[in-house]
Order: C-alpha cells, then sequence, then structure tokens
C-alpha cells in the first residue's frame, strides 16, 4: 500500500535492508522524480522505455558498487570496518596537515558477560546503537570504524572533541543513555597523534 518513493525510504532508513542497492525504472522522466529518487537514496535512475542491454550495464555499475562498498563496512554495525578507518584517516591526515588530531578508542566493559546473560541478539543491538551514536557524533569532521567485537574507534582534529563540542555532548548524552537502557559501562581512551609518520593501523 506504498508508493515507491515511499518503499524507498522506508528501505533506506532500516538497518536490515539499507545496503540493498535500489534502481528505479518509471514511465516518467521528469528531473523532479529523478532528484527525488536519488536524494531518498536510489542508487541509479532511468525513465521507461529503455534499452535493455543499456539497463544490463547500468544494473552491473550498480552491483559493483554496491560489492565495493561492502567490502569497506562492518557487515553488523554498518560503520567502516578497521581497514577502512585507517585509510580513510591517513588521508585526512595528508589532507590537513595544521589541525592536532586524537584518536578516541570506545568499548563495553565486559561485554562477553553481557552477551552471555542478555543474548547474542540483544548484544549486537548494542554494538549497532552504539556505533550509530559514534557515526552521529562525529559525522563528517573525522572518521569512525569498528575494530572488533565490541572496540570501536574515531579521530577527529582535537579541537573538535572538546567540553561543549557537538562531539562531546551527543557522545556524553547517547553513551548515558545506552548505559542506563542496558545497565552497562562504555568506557574510552584518547591517544594523542604526535608522530604521523607512525601508521594508523598501530
Amino acid at each position: 500500500e506504498m508508493s515507491g518513493f515511499e518503499l524507498l525510504a522506508e528501505l533506506k532508513k532500516s538497518d536490515r535492508f539499507s545496503h540493498i542497492p535500489v534502481i528505479i525504472n518509471t514511465q516518467s522522466d521528469g528531473h523532479n522524480l529523478e532528484e527525488r529518487s536519488l536524494q531518498l537514496g536510489a542508487d541509479d535512475f532511468f525513465p521507461k522505455p529503455y534499452v535493455e542491454e543499456i539497463v544490463k550495464r547500468r544494473i552491473d555499475n550498480v552491483l559493483k558498487k554496491s560489492a565495493y562498498d561492502k567490502q569497506r563496512l562492518d557487515s553488523l554495525t554498518g560503520i567502516y570496518n578497521f581497514d577502512t578507518f585507517c585509510s580513510l584517516t591517513k588521508q585526512m591526515m595528508e589532507m590537513d596537515m595544521v589541525s592536532d588530531f586524537a584518536i578516541l578508542r570506545f568499548n563495553i566493559v565486559r561485554f562477553k558477560l553481557i552477551n552471555e546473560l542478555l543474548g547474542r541478539k540483544t548484544g549486537d543491538e548494542i554494538l549497532i546503537l552504539l556505533a550509530r551514536l559514534i557515526k552521529r557524533a562525529v559525522g563528517i569532521e573525522g572518521t569512525y570504524g569498528r575494530l572488533e567485537a565490541d572496540n570501536f574507534v574515531c579521530c577527529m582534529p582535537l579541537g573538535k572533541i572538546k567540553e561543549n563540542t557537538k562531539f562531546n555532548n551527543i557522545m556524553v548524552t547517547g553513551a548515558k543513555e545506552l548505559e542506563r537502557q542496558y545497565s552497562l559501562t562504555i568506557q574510552s581512551g584518547i591517544y594523542l597523534v604526535r608522530d604521523r609518520s607512525l601508521p594508523i593501523s598501530m
């Protein structure tokens, strides 16, 4: 009972389905429909009638891009995996030789015990929520990723993580809510980047 646009919007805001490539094919060739489709997260758009060989090529391109994105992301949380985090962090620092950077690491105290007591499904839910929180707090001002298990990391300019910054306010408020909701403790550590010649992976 949904329109195509409503279905697309629902797919793209769902953690379970947002990774599925979507191609819009419609009778109308109006530019406003194409723009709206792409704004809602469609991977490609083309009007009817269409040439079969061209469609096959475009679908192939979308699937290749989807496979590339899948290699860069953590399969559970949907944020960047550790290799991608290292690569993006290196690029960010190379593009900004002026700012001082800090790397922050987050994990959940005794997460293995929480997993055993609450179950794997709830454990995964907690990891997804923590990943979303870090992603929202960092935004476009830094890089972030999942190291492994319950260990997450982000890198930002030092001035962006101080008290009363967007990052600090979102992380403090969100972490307190997660801790209250699931009776857990999130701990964090900070490393100030002094030597840019060291590999990010260290």
